[in-house]
Parts: structure tokens; sequence; C-alpha cells
């Protein structure tokens, strides 16, 4: 067994010992997991358990354990919470502003953000863990 936490990570043959809590759909690896209430612990930890394959069928790969190029480049870089660095380039201004990812991108992929100062909701595109680049402002979409 190995601690994760908040559950503790357990053989599917194990998992059957106490009440279904939730389903939890990982959105990095499309896997599923189960989170069983723990009779000997009803205090907590809880069991979790990894379901049998991917709850998506065929819409993210990255769970099936391919980690070729091209699946590692689809995986997200940023992740929904993310506290992230949005950078600003033009004739007019280089800025680079606090804010927070409001949903998960791999590089390349648009992105919403939210500016900590102001609160302001931006489109941007991520570019690295914690990067990412708001477009100027001809290349803006409303």
């Amino acid at each position: 067994m190995v601690s994760s936490g908040t559950a503790v990570l357990v053989p599917a043959d194990e998992a059957g010992r106490g009440d279904l809590v939730r389903e939890i759909d990982d959105p990095v690896n499309g896997r599923r997991w189960l989170l069983f209430r723990d009779a000997n612990h009803p205090g907590g930890p809880g069991l979790l358990v990894l379901a049998g394959g991917a709850s998506g069928g065929d819409r993210n790969r990255a769970g099936s354990g391919d980690f070729s190029v091209e699946n590692r480049l689809r995986m997200p870089v940023i992740h929904p919470g993310d506290r992230v660095v949005a950078e600003e380039d033009s004739r007019f201004v280089e800025a680079r502003l606090e804010a927070f990812a409001l949903g998960p991108a791999a590089a390349g992929e648009p992105v919403r953000v939210r500016l900590r100062l102001g609160g302001q909701v931006l489109s941007a595109r991520a570019i690295a863990p914690g990067r990412v680049r708001i477009p100027p402002a001809g290349e803006r979409r409303p």
C-alpha cells in the first residue's frame, strides 16, 4: 500500500470492503478511480482504487501508457487553478502579470486565465508549465 495523503491505493481485489463514496475521472490521464469508505478506519483515509481501463474511451490516450512524443505534447502543462505568469509582448507593452488558470491546456493550446489583480478573464495560449502568452490586441478574440 502506498499513501497518497488523503487516501490509500490498494489492489482492485481488495477494494470491496466499504461503501463506494465517489468515482473520480482523472482529467490528466483519462483513468477512473473509485473511492471507498474504509470500514477499518471510519475517520479516514478511504481506499482509492484504480478502476479497469480509461473512462473516456479514446478521448485521451495519454493514460494508456503510450508516452510517445506526440502524446507527451498533448499532456496538459497547465491545470485548472494553477498560478501562471501571463506574458504580453507587443510594440507598445511588455508585461508579465500574475494569473490563475481556469482550465487545462497542453503547450500551444488556448486557455482562459483570470488576472490576480482586477479579476479580468483573458484568453491566452499555454507556453510551458506556469507560463501563458496573451496574444496582441489585433489577434484577440472576444
